[in-house]
Formats: C-alpha cells, sequence, structure tokens
C-alpha cells in the first residue's frame, strides 16, 4: 500500500520518542529540583525539532504524562526559577487530548488545582479551559464534582490569571442548562456559597460570573437564582463600600438589558428598590457616586421599556431633567440616559408627553452643544443622536413631528452650529455631529433643513476635509443614507443627487488623483 513504508516509520520513531521521553522523565524524578536544569533543556530542545513534533502528536494520549505529575509534585518551589520546567509541562499536556485529560489524569488535576504555587495552577487551569471547551471533556467534568469543586474555589485566590481561567471554565460549562443543575447541587453550591462567604474580591467575581451565566436565558436564570445571588447583589447596596456597590450596579444593569432578566427583577420587586435607592441619594453625602449607576440601571429598563421608568416609577424621569439642568457631576449621565429613554418611537412618544420639562431640556442640551466643555458637548450630540433617530416602520407622521419639534427646539440654527462643528479638527466633536446630521438626512425635513443650509453640498462632497478612518466612515455614511433615501432626490435635485450617488460608489476611502506640475528652474 502506498505510504505503508512511511506510517512504520513514523511509527517507530514515536515509539522512540516514548521511550526516551519515559527515560528522561525518570531522571527527572529521581534527581534533585536542582540538578534538573540540563535534562528538562535537552527534551525542550528535542521537542523543538519538527520530527520530534510530528511524533508528538502521533503519541497524543501514549505520552508518559504520570511522570511528569510524578515531578511536578516533587518540585519544592515551581517559580520563575524553574520556568523551563513549566514549560515542559505546559507542551506535553497540550498534547493529551481533553476527554483522556480529565479521566485518566483527573486526580493528577485536582492535585495541581490544590497546589501550593500559584504556576502550577495556571498551568493545570489553562489545560482545564481547553478541556472545557470539548463537548465530552465537559460532560465528564460535570459529572466530577470533586474537580469542579476546585475550580469554583479558584476564584477566591489571589492571582487574578488564576480567577480569570476558572471563571472562563465555569462560563463555558455553564453554557449547558444540565450543567448549570450541577452547580447549585451539593457540594458544588456549597463552594459556591464558600466564595460569596469570603471578602470583597472574590464575592463581586462569584457573583460577575453568576450573573453572566443568568443573563444567557429565562431558564438559566432561575436555576442560577436558587444560589440566593440575587439576594446577595441587592444586599451589597445597603453596604458602605462604594466601590462594591457600584461592582454590584453595573451587574444588575447587566442582567436588567435582558428581557427575562427584567421581568424576573420586576417581578421580585426590585425595580422600585432602585428606584427608592436613587431618590434618596440627595440626603447621600456619597450619592454622586452611586448615581451614575443608578441612571444607568435604568437606562438599561428604559432600553426595553421606556414607558414603565417615565410613567410607572414616578419622580425618575423629574430627576433626570433637573441633573441635565443642573451642575452636579452627574450630568453627562443623565444626558446618555435621556437619550436612551428617547431613542426608541415608544420613548418618544412618552417623553413628548412631558410638554414643556422636555422642551426645556432640549433648550440646555442645545446650549451645551454650542458652548460647553468637550466631553458635555460629545455626551450632548450622541443624546441628540439617539432622540432624533427613527427607525423606518416607526416612521410615523406623529414620530417624524416630534422628531421635527425637537430639533428646532435645540437653537435657533441648529445646522449652522452642527456643520460648524464638522469643520472643527477634533475628532470626536466632529464625528458626532456627522452622526447627527446622517440621522437628520434619513428624513425628509431633516433633508429640507440639510439641502437649504449654503455650502453643505460642497462641504459633504469635499473629500479633503477628514484625514482619518473615522472621519471617513462617519461622512460618508451621511452620503450614504441620501443615496438610499426615497425623498433625497427630490430634496436636492438630480444633479446633486447623481453626485452623491458617485461619491457613494467610489467609497469613503477613495482618494482624489491631483496632477503634479514640475518646474524647472534654469541655472
Amino acid at each position: 500500500m502506498p505510504g505503508s513504508v512511511e506510517t512504520v516509520i513514523a511509527t517507530d520513531m514515536a515509539t522512540d520518542l516514548k521511550e526516551i521521553l519515559q527515560l528522561k522523565l525518570q531522571t527527572l524524578a529521581d534527581r534533585p529540583y536542582n540538578e534538573m536544569e540540563p535534562i528538562i533543556t535537552e527534551i525542550l530542545t528535542l521537542m523543538s525539532t519538527s520530527s520530534c513534533h510530528s511524533s508528538l502528536r502521533q503519541l497524543g494520549d501514549d505520552l508518559p504524562l504520570s511522570l511528569l505529575f510524578d515531578v511536578v509534585f516533587s518540585i519544592p518551589n515551581p517559580s520563575q526559577e524553574n520556568c523551563q520546567f513549566l514549560e515542559l509541562f505546559t507542551k506535553l499536556l497540550s498534547y493529551t487530548t481533553p476527554d483522556v485529560l480529565v479521566t485518566r489524569f483527573y486526580n493528577e488535576l485536582i492535585k495541581c488545582l490544590c497546589h501550593s504555587h500559584p504556576e502550577v495552577q495556571n498551568v493545570a487551569l489553562s489545560q482545564v479551559v481547553r478541556c472545557s471547551k470539548d463537548p465530552s471533556a465537559a460532560a465528564e467534568m460535570m459529572s466530577k464534582t470533586e474537580l469542579l469543586t476546585c475550580i469554583i474555589e479558584c476564584l477566591a485566590i489571589e492571582d487574578i490569571n488564576i480567577a480569570q481561567n476558572a471563571s472562563t471554565v465555569l462560563k463555558n460549562l455553564g453554557k449547558d442548562i444540565q450543567a448549570l443543575h450541577v452547580f447549585i447541587s451539593q457540594p458544588v453550591k456549597d463552594a459556591i456559597d464558600g466564595v460569596l462567604q469570603q471578602g470583597d474580591i472574590p464575592r463581586l467575581r462569584m457573583l460577575e460570573l453568576l450573573a453572566i451565566l443568568a443573563c444567557s436565558s429565562y431558564e438559566a436564570l432561575l436555576i442560577v437564582s436558587r444560589s440566593a445571588f440575587l439576594d446577595v447583589l441587592l444586599n451589597e447596596l445597603n453596604g458602605t463600600d462604594i466601590l462594591v456597590k457600584l461592582n454590584c450596579l453595573e451587574l444588575l444593569s447587566q442582567l436588567v438589558e435582558t428581557k427575562h432578566g427584567l421581568l424576573y427583577l420586576e417581578e421580585m420587586g426590585v425595580l422600585l428598590k432602585m428606584k427608592n435607592i436613587l431618590l434618596n441619594q440627595a440626603e447621600d453625602p456619597l450619592g454622586d457616586f452611586l448615581t451614575p449607576g443608578l441612571l444607568k440601571f435604568f437606562g438599561s429598563v428604559g432600553s426595553h421599556k421606556p414607558r414603565k421608568v417615565c410613567k410607572e416609577y414616578e419622580g425618575i424621569l423629574d430627576l433626570i431633567f433637573q441633573l441635565i439642568q443642573g451642575n452636579s457631576s452627574c450630568r453627562v449621565v443623565a444626558i446618555d440616559t435621556l437619550g436612551v429613554l428617547g431613542k426608541s418611537a415608544e420613548g418618544k412618544r412618552t417623553l413628548s408627553d412631558e410638554g414643556e420639562k422636555m422642551i426645556n431640556c432640549l433648550k440646555v442640551i442645545g446650549d451645551y452643544i454650542e458652548s460647553a466643555v468637550v466631553d458635555l458637548r460629545i455626551r450632548s450630540l450622541n443624546c441628540i443622536r439617539n432622540l432624533l433617530h427613527v427607525e423606518y416602520d416607526e416612521a410615523t407622521q406623529d414620530i417624524l413631528g416630534i422628531t421635527e419639534w425637537w430639533y428646532r427646539t435645540l437653537s435657533r440654527d441648529t445646522v449652522h452650529i452642527l456643520v460648524g462643528i464638522c469643520k472643527q479638527p477634533f475628532q470626536d466633536l466632529r464625528c458626532n455631529a456627522q452622526n447627527v446630521i446622517q440621522t437628520m438626512a434619513s428624513q425628509k425635513w431633516g433633508q429640507t433643513e440639510l439641502a437649504r443650509y449654503p455650502g453643505f453640498v460642497e462641504y459633504l462632497l469635499n473629500r479633503s476635509t477628514e484625514h482619518d478612518k473615522e472621519g471617513r466612515e462617519s461622512k460618508f455614511m451621511i452620503v450614504k443614507t441620501l443615496v438610499e433615501s426615497p425623498t433625497s432626490q427630490d430634496i436636492f435635485g438630480n444633479e446633486t443627487f447623481l453626485k452623491f450617488r458617485r461619491y457613494f460608489q467610489e467609497g469613503p476611502f477613495y482618494m482624489v488623483a491631483e496632477s503634479s506640475v514640475v518646474f524647472e528652474r534654469s541655472t
């Protein structure tokens, strides 16, 4: 058979390599750790050859790993001084298939995870991460609660790399609903509770993991909730550590961004509790630190149900208006939150019902866009972009009427201000102003405003105004929006529309060729 000779040769080479490795690793196991370096160097040099690499892949699960683990447990201090051995340890483990690693070397992995030195724990955990991505190995790991318990306890270890690797393993395993049931069974649940009862950092790591798992589905949330993690999160908000509170608010905001998370938190009365905390922050000397996180939380709620935030939880919208028009450090977050609340059609109608309160707020935001500090101008521009944004299937007459009225409320000459910002040398400001103009360009009234403004078409078609990727792309999006609009050709005229279409066809990074003239001077 063709290739049979080569196969025999390869097999013989793999057999020889296995014998060599067994001999070398046995020698390592018999030597004092301070005499190991020359042998380790010899093995690594041998492994670096291409022929050895092929043989190692062929050997795979037949590698003499038992001897390797024996050496690991014999070294008193496998630190950076023994980094060559750790390299050897990592390389040889990587050639073993995941399911063999978690079955045949189950006890050795547990011993490594419980090792007194983080370097060994890290090597073992990096291999466990690999195993957690393999369906067969992952199923095997979920059936071995001692291994799972060790991984969970690694979240409490100070070394950030160990904790991150442990978290990655648990996230991978937690994608399977059946695996989540194991998480809340004994003795695994006891391990989770043990980490939750430790210091702030381990507790927050565990809470973050549980929140991520709960975000995946409603069924996952119900399972994870049996760990009482929600109670722990809410209890932290009653504490005195502001950083812990902020982290917990961030986790609750992530959960409420999912529809099932919002439904669950509402059923559990969490939204009402959060509203009361927010409205009472004025009496708290540290309120300015916590208010941004609370506003972000209700912004996440409002991205799904803006009317609920504005109408059912009375006082929140008035606080947002108050913060925007005041001089609080929370002003920029309040502006962000208003933009989130008003992005959808439901949000626009809800905010429009506020009448003069909304109008007065828009006038203040218009002033910020024109003359505030840079960050406040950028956040205000982004807010207005959201407020003026209209999805195609939501472009009813009343919604378009609301966006036009809000636009005209901002300033006496808003388009002049926006185009002026587009010509400034500050990229962040320029691109955010262009984003607002793009939103205007998607609506008939906005196209009319832009077409009437002297010099706008010339500015838009002049590619030399933008020199960076972001600026060219944001300007191109204005042109793209106009080309794809069914009304822009009538408003701008055929000649201008053809120029827009050519610009669009050439793409955002088209460079206009310049002819060069060479002048020769006689001497």
